[in-house]
């Protein structure tokens, strides 16, 4: 939809989706299970609440880089219907690190380490390039180099029907059955932390549409894909300003921070007479065939490729 943002926030038609469930952390697996944190894979609930998350990878055309996003929900059990595609998803997630009562769990990890902002990833790079490869120029009188603060998906997929008892024990197997074409996501932007509190600040940018069915990825092989996450730490050398207005209020501007505020976005709208959506710009819907055949025993993760209306 039409929005103020640059790069791939503009048009990005041709890209894959990966959906995991994130792994707990084993603090004695060091940096390799937090690489597997994220990539995740289906995991025992009954020790510990796995989290969905989904990476995004954007196509650009040339030799470019591609732009990538890692967007998270909220541990939930897999079994209930929101569990994995029914729930908001977060370009940041709450700073966990800290109990209720301001004390640092010992079961979290201490990723301050790799970054001064470990809970959020950049958005800086996906704006900074074009989907024909052409660099933003940010100060130019030409297009500026323009993003959000935080990204949020809202599910248009509530939820997927289970036709036996295995398949609510094996709730990433039933994204198998979703057909190409259907809308998962809505895209919503806020611009800066200051606007992190404020519904009327969340804007409405896009629209993400799968162009196949998903391919489970086998459980046994070692990753083929990589999906590259910006450290926060450039977002904010591009816009220190941001850096005064965050307080000790934005360490919970997480998924269900968000998932509130765009609950209270839409009551707001509907009191005014109904939602309203800005105008779509032109994008091309992707006409997927692939000859990959899905593996019988992969049950940990799924790809998938996508588009999206500007995004």
């Amino acid at each position: 939809f039409d929005n103020r943002y640059s790069g791939l926030f503009q048009k990005a038609d041709f890209g894959l989706a990966r959906l995991s469930l994130m792994r707990p952390y084993e603090p004695q697996a060091g940096w390799n299970q937090f690489s597997s944190f994220f990539s995740g894979a289906e995991c025992d609930s009954s020790q510990t609440l796995p989290a969905p998350a989904l990476a995004l990878k954007f196509f650009r055309g040339g030799k470019s880089p591609s732009g990538n996003l890692l967007l998270v929900g909220q541990p939930s059990p897999v079994s209930k219907e929101d569990g994995i595609l029914g729930q908001c998803l977060c370009s940041q997630s709450a700073q966990v690190g800290s109990s209720s009562n301001g004390r640092k769990s010992s079961e979290a990890p201490d990723l301050s380490r790799h970054s001064a902002w470990p809970h959020s990833t950049g958005l800086s790079a996906f704006a900074a390039l074009g989907q024909d490869g052409q660099k933003v120029q940010s100060g130019t009188a030409g297009e500026a180099l323009e993003y959000p603060w935080v990204l949020i998906l809202r599910p248009l997929v509530h939820s997927l029907p289970a036709e036996s008892a295995a398949d609510l024990s094996r709730p990433l197997a039933q994204i198998l059955k979703m057909p190409a074409g259907t809308a998962l996501y809505e895209v919503f932007a806020c611009p800066s932390p200051g606007a992190a509190f404020e519904a009327g600040w969340i804007e409405l940018v896009g629209r993400i549409i799968t162009a196949s069915q998903w391919i489970p990825e086998a459980s046994k092989s070692q990753p083929q894909l990589r999906f590259r996450h910006q450290r926060k730490e450039e977002d904010y050398m591009l816009r220190p300003e941001w850096l005064q207005e965050l307080n000790a209020s934005h360490r919970a501007c997480g998924c269900e921070h968000f998932s509130r505020l765009l609950e209270r976005r839409q009551r707001a709208l509907a009191a005014q007479g109904g939602s309203w959506a800005p105008e779509l710009l032109p994008s091309t819907r992707w006409v997927w065939t692939s000859g990959l055949k899905a593996l019988p025993e992969a049950e940990n993760s799924f790809s998938r490729e996508s588009t999206s209306e500007s995004i």
